[in-house]
């Protein structure tokens, strides 16, 4: 059916104007004796482009004297063989050229496709960025965030993200411009004022080359998709995480265990396992524990900690990372009062040399400032959705989880220079504004 129609369009054509649509380009046929005409050649097509203009070229037909040009829904007659857009914004173009000529039948139509891929600088709007510098009172520096600066002039939307670099390989900018954040009008009045726009952007994992994207447009509805890059700094370990480093056997003499309708039983069992600790890009008082999750190393779901007057504190509700499915992974505890995502410790261990014990009792204040006893029944690697539901990663329950006091002992010192970023975090989504 499509074909027929097609057919019939063509031979409307014949009769249509020189305004028509490409497809209803005209078949100029100016033979008054009623013979057959003879039809001309199709032009043969070549072009060459920049980033927002393009020239279409073609070798004369023999007996033509003119040519159609169809291009964005307009034709045009020219008698010259060359044909050139301007001021276009990234995207393909699709040109068409027909050949025509007193007493000939106009030739078929040719085609042309171009590519471009838009502007990659503009003097009417500048994106920088750059490692944060460090503010103590609101918790960033130059591990964690990165600062922007947007300036422009006329700048009419803009939409951003903040991508982790080496996962952009592979990435096209038409995939990136998808997941990138619109702003609202007083954020582009800040945009557009004398000074621009300057904020930090976080958190983010130290020692890790980020991407900022940013697509803008103007007035004129002029696109522009700018791409820059910055680094945050990785954390020099402190002498107090030093002391942490190496291969540590953990003994352990409870269990905790989850049913398939997610009720909990303490079970006296002793288990004993390896944890590795090391630095952490991230801080110069973290570290990062491999092992201490029942999931295991395979799929890097490690553990921070962070070191604080000679105690490693095992936090709970910090960020591990998201994958491609949207899950954001995070270390879970569940405490004596019920489930929690608050920073609360799971365990605090306390060094002694290269021994050290770890409980999962110990006392915080409430919001009335009242101590309250916390018990840490057990602690994991859990996945929250985007809708807040927790997931848990053990398909089938019932999920076994340690539990209770601990003894730790260095079978192995490691080297200072261990380091190591947690982040699991997928390339796509973007990051929080910390400050905007």
């Amino acid at each position: 059916m499509k074909k027929f129609f097609s057919m019939i369009a063509a031979v409307v054509a014949v009769f249509a104007l020189a305004s028509c649509t490409p497809e209803e380009a005209p078949s100029n046929n100016n033979n008054n004796n009623n013979t057959p005409a003879s039809k001309l050649a199709t032009p043969v097509l070549a072009e060459t482009h920049t980033e927002t203009s393009f020239t279409i070229t073609w070798d004369a037909v023999t007996n033509a004297e003119s040519y159609i040009v169809s291009f964005d829904g307009k034709n045009q007659t020219v008698t010259e063989r060359s044909f050139t857009a301007e001021n276009l914004n990234a995207g393909e173009y699709t040109v068409y050229v027909i050949a025509q000529g007193t007493g000939y039948e106009s030739s078929d139509k040719a085609k042309i496709v171009v590519t471009l891929t838009g502007l990659t600088s503009a003097d009417w709007f500048v994106a920088t960025a750059k490692t944060a510098e460090l503010n103590e009172a609101e918790g960033y520096g130059p591990y964690n965030a990165i600062e922007f600066t947007w300036k422009g002039t006329g700048v009419k939307t803009l939409s951003y993200g903040m991508f982790i670099t080496e996962q952009l390989l592979g990435v096209t900018d038409a995939t990136l411009k998808e997941y990138l954040t619109p702003v609202n009008d007083t954020t582009i009045a800040k945009v557009n004022s004398a000074e621009g726009l300057s904020s930090v952007f976080g958190p983010l994992d130290g020692g890790t080359s980020y991407t900022m994207c940013v697509f803008v447009t103007n007035e004129a509805n002029v696109e522009y998709f700018a791409k820059v890059v910055a680094a945050t700094e990785s954390a020099e370990a402190s002498d107090a995480a030093k002391a942490w480093f190496g291969t540590w056997t953990v003994n352990s003499t409870q269990k905790y265990s989850i049913d398939g309708q997610g009720q909990g039983t303490v079970i006296e069992e002793d288990d004993t396992f390896t944890v590795t600790i090391s630095a952490s890009a991230n801080d110069p008082n973290e570290v990062v524990i491999d092992g201490l999750s029942v999931l295991g190393a395979a799929d890097n779901w490690t553990t921070v900690g962070v070191i604080e007057d000679g105690k490693l504190y095992i936090l709970n509700g910090i960020d591990l990372g998201m994958d491609q499915s949207g899950f954001m992974y995070i270390w879970l505890a569940w405490y004596n009062f019920g489930i929690s995502s608050d920073k609360y410790p799971s365990n605090i261990v306390t060094l002694n040399g290269d021994t050290a014990t770890s409980t999962n009792k110990f006392k915080l204040y409430d919001e009335n400032d009242q101590p309250v006893d916390v018990e840490c029944y057990c602690s994991d690697v859990f996945g929250v959705t985007e809708g807040g539901e927790i997931y848990f990663l053990i398909e089938a329950f019932p999920g076994v989880y340690r539990s209770g006091d601990m003894t730790w002992t260095r079978t192995n010192a490691a080297s200072s220079a261990l380091s190591k970023s947690i982040s699991s975090r997928s390339a796509l989504p973007s990051s929080v504004v910390i400050a905007m």
